[in-house]
């Protein structure tokens, strides 16, 4: 049995060489009669005070439907009802494999090779990966398969989206572990020549209602991309198209070597965590299994840090991330989760996506940031 752990439902100080080239990154363009990457609409959404970003998707050929766009989550997860033609009817065995996200929800799914397609709300496809191998959800945490059946299609025949939680018809993965049998999506989708393989991840900001998704990265794009963080490779190949080898997956701990900075009433502490660059993170930061003083910068009654505390999130000397903890969402909400050494992690959640652009190069094995992009609406 496979058994993943995600993490879903988990102000800017840059470096002067980074805002130089904000105009750059704005304006970018593809050389004339170059092949040019896909585009397909991100939708901001909050949903019971969580935020995050939305993708149209189809399976088998179905409508577009929105799934939670979710760079912290292995591979695409869906729900199935009349919109997955083929499996309109109940399948009464729950599946082999289940995912657990850190909000603790658990799916249970079977992987299946369909047809996925992206594009918009408004119906357009814009790409499509014929035969990709996602996970077919059965059922969900303790719920028998005809439960959860029964469940979604009463949400859909009442005009809402199967899964109650998020408001969606599943979870769009786009994380780079896996193997080369079951991974994200992202990297089955066909490639003009030309392009290398990645993607860039454009919430707009803040403030914007439609974000955007780039499948496919040129070298004009590459290079507007001024910081740079290395990914830890797994050693691992993930699903690919056109080629022999799929393109090497990263732990889920994408950039392993940040520093996480804390001050509080003259108070300091720091230490080495790895970050995670997961849209599905919510709208707060949190870390999990670090080492911080609890008596110092954690409230006695809960998880999260006192008012006040100074957090600063470096790289290589350079401040990424920078504010006081509050109750300002998605950018003053900061937590610390008590667990064991092998999950040390610290997940900025969506505020990365909304400070910066953020481009998973596979090829080349990093991620970019550039100040984040003002999107026309």
């Amino acid at each position: 049995m496979r058994v993943w752990t995600a993490g879903v439902f988990e102000v800017l100080r840059s470096a002067a060489a980074v805002v130089a080239v904000t105009v750059l990154a704005a304006v970018a363009a593809v050389r004339p009669g170059a092949a040019e990457p896909q585009e397909v609409p991100l939708y901001h959404f909050s949903a019971a005070g969580y935020r995050g970003l939305l993708i149209y998707a189809s399976v088998g050929g179905g409508p577009l439907v929105p799934f939670l766009f979710d760079t912290g989550s292995p591979a695409m997860f869906s729900t199935y009802g009349r919109w997955w033609p083929g499996y309109g009817k109940l399948i009464d065995e729950r599946g082999e494999d289940k995912i657990e996200f850190a909000s603790g929800t658990v799916y249970h799914y079977d992987p299946v090779t369909t047809a996925v397609s992206v594009g918009t709300r408004g119906g357009r496809v814009v790409a499509t990966a014929a035969a990709a191998s996602i996970g077919r959800i059965t059922n969900v945490d303790d719920q028998s398969p005809r439960r959860s059946f029964r469940l979604w299609a009463r949400n859909v025949e009442a005009g809402r989206p199967p899964l109650s939680v998020d408001s969606t018809y599943g979870n769009f993965g786009a994380a780079l572990h896996g193997d080369a049998s079951f991974g994200t999506v992202m990297t089955q989708f066909p490639l003009k020549k030309g392009l290398k393989r990645g993607f860039v991840v454009q919430s707009g900001g803040r403030d914007a209602k439609v974000g955007r998704l780039t499948i496919g990265l040129t070298e004009e794009m590459i290079a507007s991309f001024r910081l740079r963080l290395p990914m830890a490779p797994t050693g691992e190949r993930l699903p690919g198209i056109g080629t022999a080898d799929g393109p090497p997956g990263y732990l889920k701990a994408q950039v392993a070597n940040t520093v996480v900075r804390l001050e509080r009433g003259g108070k300091h502490w720091s230490g080495v965590i790895p970050t995670v660059f997961d849209t599905g993170g919510g709208d707060g930061t949190w870390a999990y299994g670090s080492s911080v003083p609890r008596d110092t910068f954690v409230k006695a009654d809960s998880n999260e840090a006192r008012n006040g505390t100074a957090f600063d999130l470096r790289y290589a000397g350079t401040s990424l991330l920078a504010y006081r903890s509050g109750n300002t969402p998605a950018r003053g909400i900061l937590g610390f989760i008590p667990a064991s050494a092998d999950d040390l992690r610290i997940n900025p959640g969506i505020l990365m996506f909304y400070t910066y652009d953020v481009m998973f190069d596979l090829d080349d094995g990093f991620i970019g940031l550039r100040p984040a992009t003002k999107l026309g609406q």
